[in-house]
């Protein structure tokens, strides 16, 4: 049996066992098959073959180097209705302050 021959078959089992309504496991006991065997054709056929179209075509991008002065880490603090950015080289005391009194009013 050719490749394409063997296809066919399995793809017409395949069909005659959906359109049965029964499990994988009674279909099979019925018309003497291998689960795993069926199995692997059922999950061959629900999978959709992959065409030219389908193909992913990747595109090159060009990556430049960032300035690390335009990236400063920093974190956000919500207090009530109040944000603070917090940024890299803060002064500890003064956030610190502005915590208290934010904590206070809000």
């Amino acid at each position: 049996m050719t490749k394409g021959n063997l296809q066919k078959a399995w793809q017409e089992k395949v069909n005659q066992f959906k359109a049965s309504g029964k499990t994988q496991a009674i279909w099979c006991k019925e018309q003497e098959i291998n689960v795993r065997t069926f199995n692997y054709w059922y999950v061959k056929f629900k999978e959709p073959a992959l065409t030219k179209e389908d193909q992913v075509n990747w595109l090159p991008i060009k990556v430049e180097k960032m300035n690390k002065e335009k990236l400063r880490p920093s974190f956000n603090i919500k207090i009530g209705t109040a944000t603070i950015e917090v940024s890299q080289g803060f002064d500890p005391k003064l956030l610190a302050e502005v915590v208290n009194v934010l904590s206070e009013l809000c």
